[in-house]
């Protein structure tokens, strides 16, 4: 069998060197992007794991409580516990450091600790002064602003012992002396992807304002005892504070990040799939092409079941090279696909600090078997059809394999797959996962795919009505050779079609999304300035400030009203949310939430008199929880239980949202300190234009160069910009797929042209030129694009209402309005046509450039 597939199939493999590069091209890109994406995911995965690991060190459990913390006095009650070894103490907070080479800001992970405490943190080795040395023993680094900095901070800011470390916390500048450099294990992945120091927790407490606070608390348990009965006792006996294990941090994490890795996995599959198609025309195209041959082998003694594997063979190594090309792209695009996963995960939901990249070889295994399996299922048809060649009708004829691919069959196999698509997308859910969303997108792709033929079919009907006859001849003549290939061409227009499908749905979503998330906006962030901290938005940066700005502000003329917002992440159970508290009559008199059913000012009128609180959509949804529920929440006065008083629309990631009036967070929480002010002028001064000289008046009344104030419209450029950010990587995901379909249509052309060689030859000795030959090779390329355009669209259409109201609705618990565009279907279709031409030109030249006599002679 080796020697007959070195002997036989690689000799074709050379004559159809174009097509074959094409094929190998094909799967190599899909295959890439699979394995970037795969990598990236992984990495990122493992960045959580890491971190989580290292700076829980040795602790068995973490006690967290809310962003500003708590009181240090209750690790004595901690250390009381029966079975807990040791309570570490942990202060945690991100600052902003200017970048000398991006000349940005980066963030920087500081961890105060007992530097006392050997076994609080990892076997880092801290050089000072040159001289490495365990940290017992070390002088000086008990010393207010003392630090120690990672050896990568050290490198990529030109640090060393003695010198100043300078960055910003909140709305001040810290100046710190580097006391040594923490040099990581070099077998490990940096902490912090290397953006982190420590210090002693009492210079810690002093220079972040978070004097008798704590962020943290590391447990050291007896390798015997229970968890979880320790657990329940500590959150019964100090109210207001969170246990978890490190493990169940990794959970929650994997958890939070499943729908949205789930979906990239799945946009990166389609180009995997779009690349299948290519294996199977140029499978087909070698199959019809060896009829004779098969039937010589067939007729000395090869069997059709010896036939089948051969062409599974072929197959096994097109996907298998293809693959290994592919892995290796992967891997070598995967730093530029990592960082920009990267930016979209810390814009939705965590801060993800990453430096390098590691390759897993699951992710490379996986990517393999994966082009591997798609190839041997694209061949499946082709070589099935081969092995049931009768020897004798071989020898003596030639032409393409009749193909079932028109069958009506074929068609009502399509109509039953949409039916069953229509049916899918009523299924809920799997933990919490929309797999039968997924089924249902599938599904309605197949329908498309498998209608195809049908679609050629009535167009080539409708070609040959009277109005017709004498016009368009360049474009019948194409299409009469065009119909002849039904099985080849319509595999080409189904992968273009899956493409323009995948991107007119997910631009139409992306644009709905865009056009809710605008609306929402408008209508909810009404506040004509915010005051607030540099660095707020940055996910992962606590900044608060004391709300006695409150009362300067208040007495500048022309400001009607200030509200006081707050917001602090914590768990609903083992889910975490965000809890927001402001002045709901504020925010009743001058602003409002959009809800998802009754009148805002109504509601929050009501909830202010009734003391209840409001939840998202988000919250609603993942909890099962409905208006006029009760709800408790764990406070550190106690658990709460707390009235449902209406259920509005947001688009966070973390877990929902649930709303508090201040009075109420004040009394359960007993914190003042605020994230943001917003501020609202009064009318006359918004007719009288007088916004900039109110702006200018509160910048002065500040005197803190570090508080920011920001108007309406500045907040909303920035929320739409990270809006913006975060589906980067999809719209790259989906150029690829364009870009992989484009080399089908490439493929599908250059085998026409191989069985048209005849045809060619005799039209050119009739006196047909160059160009007239191109332009018919450019026709053929447009019945592709027209029919791929328009079964797109179709798609497109039915994806973009399945990815709004299933996926999505699944996956993030969120809303959105539907938003028909007909600019993205014209843009989309005038973009791929044009690419499409320009993508059929090569082989166009191809036809026009061959021999005559040698084309006429051909067979």
């Amino acid at each position: 069998m080796l020697k007959l597939l070195k002997i036989w199939s690689f000799s074709h493999f050379k004559i159809l060197k174009g097509n074959t590069l094409v094929t190998l091209l094909g799967i190599a890109f899909g295959v890439a992007i699979f394995t970037a994406i795969q990598i990236a995911n992984q990495n990122i995965r493992d960045s959580f794991k890491w971190t989580i690991d290292q700076v829980a060190g040795k602790s068995r459990l973490e006690i967290t409580g809310p962003d500003s913390g708590f009181s240090e006095e209750k690790i004595v009650k901690v250390r009381e516990f029966p079975g807990v070894k040791e309570a570490l103490p942990m202060i945690f907070q991100s600052v902003s450091v200017q970048d000398p080479i991006t000349k940005g800001e980066e963030e920087v992970v500081v961890l105060g600790v007992d530097l006392l405490q050997q076994s609080q943190f990892p076997d880092f080795t801290i050089v000072q002064d040159e001289h490495p040395e365990f940290l017992p023993g070390m002088t000086g680094l008990l010393e207010p602003n003392s630090i120690l900095i990672s050896s990568f901070l050290a490198e990529h800011f030109h640090l060393r012992s003695g010198s100043v470390f300078s960055f910003t916390s909140g709305h001040k500048t810290i100046h710190t002396h580097v006391a040594g450099i923490i040099q990581e294990p070099h077998d490990l992945p940096p902490l912090y992807g290397g953006f982190f120091a420590m210090m002693d927790i009492a210079s810690s407490q002093v220079l972040f304002n978070k004097l008798g606070k704590l962020d943290r608390i590391g447990l050291l348990v007896e390798e015997n005892e229970p968890l979880e009965p320790l657990i329940k006792e500590i959150e019964h006996t100090l109210p207001g504070l969170m246990v978890q294990s490190p493990e169940q941090k990794n959970s929650m994490v994997d958890s939070m990040l499943g729908s949205f890795n789930l979906n990239l996995k799945a946009l990166s599959e389609i180009s995997i799939l779009v690349g299948m198609f290519l294996i199977y025309n140029t499978l087909s195209l070698l199959v019809v092409r060896r009829k004779v041959e098969i039937g010589i082998l067939r007729s000395v003694g090869l069997s059709g079941r010896e036939v089948l594997r051969l062409v599974l063979l072929e197959a096994l190594i097109l996907g298998a090279i293809g693959s290994l090309i592919g892995i290796g792209l992967g891997f070598l695009i995967s730093k530029w696909i990592l960082k920009a996963v990267s930016l979209t995960v810390t814009s939705l939901y965590l801060k993800v600090f990453t430096q390098t990249v590691s390759f897993p070889l699951a992710a490379g295994l996986e990517s393999l078997l994966t082009g591997i399996g798609v190839s041997l299922i694209a061949a499946l048809i082709p070589a099935w059809e081969a092995s049931r060649f009768l020897p004798r009708e071989n020898l003596i004829r030639r032409g393409e394999v009749k193909n079932p691919h028109l069958s009506g069959g074929l068609a009502l196999t399509g109509l039953f797959c949409f039916m069953v698509s229509s049916v899918l997308v009523f299924f809920p859910p799997i933990h919490p996962l929309p797999l039968f969303g997924y089924l249902a997108a599938i599904f309605l792709l197949m329908g498309l795919s498998l209608m195809t033929p049908a679609c050629m079919f009535i167009l080539s009907r409708f070609l040959t009505a009277p109005i017709f006859r004498n016009r368009f001849v360049f474009f019948k003549m194409a299409g009469s050779g065009f119909f002849k290939q039904p099985a080849r061409n319509s595999i080409s227009i189904a992968a273009l079609m899956m493409s323009v499908s995948l991107l007119i749905s997910v631009t139409l979503m992306i644009h709905s999304f865009r056009k809710t998330v605008d609306l929402w906006i408008d209508q909810t962030i009404k506040a004509d300035f915010v005051i607030e901290p540099s660095g707020w938005l940055n996910p992962g940066t606590l900044s608060l400030v004391t709300p006695d700005l409150e009362e300067k502000i208040k007495k500048i003329e022309g400001i009607a009203g200030v509200d006081l917002y707050r917001e602090d992440h914590l768990l609903y159970g083992n889910d975490p949310y965000l809890l927001n508290s402001r002045k709901l009559s504020i925010h009743q008199q001058y602003s409002r939430y959009l809800f998802t059913e009754g009148d805002s000012s109504e509601i929050l009128k009501e909830a202010i008199d009734r003391n209840e609180i409001l939840i998202s959509e988000r919250f609603s949804l993942e909890h099962h929880l409905r208006k006029g529920d009760s709800v408790t929440l764990n406070t550190p006065t106690g658990p709460a239980s707390f009235q449902i008083g209406g259920i509005f629309y947001d688009y966070t990631t973390q877990g929902g949202k649930v709303v508090i009036d201040r009075s109420l967070y004040l009394k359960y929480w007993n914190d003042p300190l605020v994230n943001v002010l917003a501020v609202y002028l009064s009318k006359e001064s918004i007719d009288q234009r007088r916004g900039e000289a109110i702006r200018r008046e509160v910048e002065e009344a500040l005197q803190k160069k570090d508080l920011l104030v920001i108007s309406n419209q500045e907040i909303k450029s920035k929320v739409m910009a990270i809006f913006d950010q975060t589906f980067a990587i999809t719209r790259v995901l989906e150029w690829i797929t364009i870009f992989i379909s484009l080399l089908g249509i490439i493929n599908t052309l250059l085998a026409n042209l191989l069985e048209q060689k005849r045809e060619i030859g005799i039209l050119r000795s009739m006196g047909a030129t160059r160009n007239q030959i191109g332009i018919l090779t450019l026709c053929e390329t447009g019945w592709i694009t027209l029919l791929g355009n328009l079964l797109g669209a179709v798609g497109g259409l039915a994806l973009s209402l399945i990815l709004i109201f299933v996926i999505n609705k699944q996956s993030f618990f969120w809303s959105i309005q539907f938003d028909f565009s007909g600019m993205i279907f014209l843009r989309t279709f005038a973009i791929v046509t044009l690419t499409a031409i320009l993508a059929g030109y090569f082989p166009a030249r191809n036809a026009a450039g061959g021999n005559i006599s040698e084309a006429v002679h051909y067979e």
